[in-house]
């Protein structure tokens, strides 16, 4: 905590010295101390230079990823959360990681609060379509799964419904297979296998139907 702190300042004031005392910890410290660093907007492209320069690169996008996260349980958050990545010129790589981590901080919130619907739902896809197109239909079936758990959760049917619809209008196999790959799924097998028939990648499909008998 102390080392984190130490690096919070000195990324505003003494960007060398800080990367100097990175060198110094081992990976694992380093991505630490990085990680609960708390950085204001001005500092945070340097942040993540730090980040590209100190972490080993499968540490990188998760680290950056954190901020993305936290700003996006904040309010007005979607709009938070892209200035940051933005700011930081982040790359396909890390919008990606930044994109699933913020849509599960943000989800995460909601179900403590009340049940998710299908316009948060909706509000989700557009953004995550902006920061990874390709991306989308993916988040949008762990999202669904995610959904399923917390003390407003939703139900199963009512979630396989959302799922069938994104597929229907996206043609994206992926939401039916983040969707049907989750634990949730998994107790619900009679209706999970009527919605894996949906999937329209032969091979895929055949995957999710063994995993769900």
């Amino acid at each position: 905590e102390l080392e984190s702190a130490l690096v919070q300042q000195l990324i505003s004031s003494n960007p060398s010295v800080a990367a100097n005392r990175l060198k110094a910890m081992p990976d694992k410290e380093r991505d630490n101390v990085l990680r609960d660093a708390d950085i204001p907007e001005e500092n945070q492209a340097a942040f993540a230079k730090l980040v590209r320069e100190q972490l080993l690169e499968k540490d990188q996008a998760r680290t950056l990823a954190k901020k993305a996260a936290d700003l996006m349980s904040e309010e007005d958050g979607y709009s938070k959360a892209s200035a940051y990545l933005d700011r930081i010129q982040a790359t396909p790589t890390e919008r990606a990681k930044s994109a699933g981590d913020a849509i599960e901080s943000k989800f995460q919130k909601i179900s403590h609060q009340r049940k998710i619907t299908r316009e948060d739902f909706d509000a989700m896809r557009k953004w995550v379509g902006v920061q990874t197109p390709g991306g989308v239909g993916a988040t949008t079936g762990k999202a669904l799964g995610d959904a399923l758990r917390g003390p407003h959760k939703m139900e199963f049917s009512e979630a396989a419904d959302l799922a069938r619809h994104y597929h229907e209008s996206s043609r994206d196999d992926d939401v039916l297979v983040e969707f049907l790959g989750s634990k949730q799924a998994r107790k619900n097998k009679p209706q999970a296998l009527i919605v894996a028939e949906k999937i329209s990648d032969p091979v895929r499909r055949q995957e999710i139907l063994e995993s769900l008998k």
